[in-house]
């Protein structure tokens, strides 16, 4: 298979007819039995006959030669060409050669049998040929522009594979399989908005089911782009089909509540989620405590608040656990590297080298570890959440918890002086009584 690199072909060699002459001998096989040999999958014998042909008629048709060095391919070239436009425009000069369908049948069938043959160069230069014998009709032609970007794709050229693929699009756009394909692999191509176009078009004009996995990828390119009500729109009509799926209803719920302000939907998806989302996702479990937490304080109901923060509080005890674990493997590991040293100083036993290396790897992976937990308890939002319980607390005239928890919240550094005069106003009523 012949490598080739991410390129397009250019339009100089686009102006000329691609010749290539196998060394055979066809003996007395007839040149229309091409289409036989072609149907019975013997794309060899095929593409023989179909080259002796085109021999014949450009050994009539001189004008047509090529310097054989200026083959059409898929190789990195100076410059590259847009087929939409080349092929939208028909006056471009020497583009158009003349209207002849045998000739342009022939280079056709030649694109295909050297694809089936994985000979990617010579299946395009066919393929580009046989355009220069034929007016491109649109909603007719687009199979030849398809066909190539089939070949790009099998050469690994995925800009030549979308360049074609949008040419057949625009050629014949009733054809909801292309915006499909074109969605799928612009993802690829990180073109998320021209993907998340043709996505939308394809689900608004295809008769057959969608898979609901192609609703949950056209909510992410909606969020991605800023589109926050249709990224909740089609993870709505995701989660009708996978209504179990815990990080999708996490994910909604955060949508809703930060971006759309639907917070009904929000409380919904929050408390769903609590009873999918494994025992292992502190993170999640604790975030959704939190912002049903939220959602209760800023209706004023304080209990719900309380219990919702509280709960936070138990899975962020959690993490913090998992933190104080990495903090003493690091110990550990730091103290084995602090003996082995000494011993390399003061006893001169070089032969704990190695084991010092090793040490110093794990060290350094462990300090990796312990600041990804750490950064992940930071999110959490421990000093935020103590100072809602605070002031739910207060609220409820619970002064003396009020009190423990806008300390606490103190220690997390988070509002530090409005807490400290929080304390001191109750305090004052504490000693007042009222």
């Amino acid at each position: 298979m012949i490598k080739l690199n991410n390129q397009l072909f250019t339009l100089h060699t686009l102006l000329f007819v691609t010749l290539i002459t196998p060394q055979v001998t066809f003996g007395q096989a007839k040149t229309e039995d091409y289409m036989k040999f072609f149907n019975e999958k013997n794309f060899l014998k095929s593409v023989e006959l179909i080259e002796n042909r085109l021999k014949e008629f450009y050994n009539k048709r001189i004008e047509y030669r090529i310097v054989t060095s200026d083959f059409i391919s898929a190789r990195k070239t100076d410059s590259d060409i847009d087929l939409r436009k080349l092929f939208r425009n028909r006056k471009v000069e020497n583009n158009f050669a003349e209207a002849n369908n045998e000739i342009h049948t022939l280079h056709l069938y030649a694109g295909k049998s050297y694809s089936n043959l994985n000979k990617y160069n010579s299946s395009l230069s066919h393929y580009f040929q046989c355009l220069r014998f034929k007016l491109i009709e649109p909603n007719r032609d687009d199979p030849i522009f398809y066909e190539i970007a089939q070949v790009y794709k099998k050469a690994g050229n995925s800009p030549g594979y979308a360049n074609s693929l949008e040419t057949a699009y625009e050629l014949n756009p009733r054809k909801p399989e292309y915006s499909l394909e074109l969605g799928i692999l612009l993802i690829k191509l990180n073109q998320k908005k021209k993907a998340l176009y043709h996505l939308l078009r394809y689900i608004s004009s295809t008769e057959d089911a969608i898979d609901s996995r192609l609703y949950l990828t056209i909510g992410n390119l909606s969020i991605e782009n800023g589109k926050f009500l249709e990224g909740e729109k089609y993870y709505k009509k995701y989660l009708v089909e996978k209504p179990d799926d815990a990080n999708i209803l996490f994910a909604l719920g955060s949508i809703s509540m930060t971006k759309t302000g639907n917070i009904p939907l929000a409380l919904e998806l929050f408390t769903k989620s609590l009873t999918f989302l494994s025992d292992k996702d502190i993170s999640k479990k604790s975030k959704a405590h939190e912002y049903i937490g939220d959602i209760a304080w800023n209706s004023l109901n304080f209990k719900q608040a309380l219990i919702s923060y509280g709960e936070a509080l138990k899975y962020q005890e959690k993490m913090e656990s998992e933190v104080k674990k990495f903090e003493k493997k690091l110990m550990d590991v730091d103290t084995k590297i602090k003996a082995i040293k000494y011993a390399l100083v003061t006893k001169k036993n070089y032969d704990d080298f190695s084991a010092y290396e090793t040490l110093i790897d794990d060290k350094s992976r462990a300090e990796q570890d312990l600041n990804i937990i750490k950064r992940e308890y930071r999110k959490l939002n421990p000093g935020r959440v103590r100072w809602h319980i605070a002031d739910s607390h207060e609220r409820a005239e619970n002064y003396s918890d009020a009190i423990e928890y806008y300390r606490q919240s103190i220690s997390f550094n988070y509002q530090s002086d409005e807490a400290r005069k929080k304390i001191t106003k109750l305090q004052l009523k504490i000693n007042r009584g009222y």
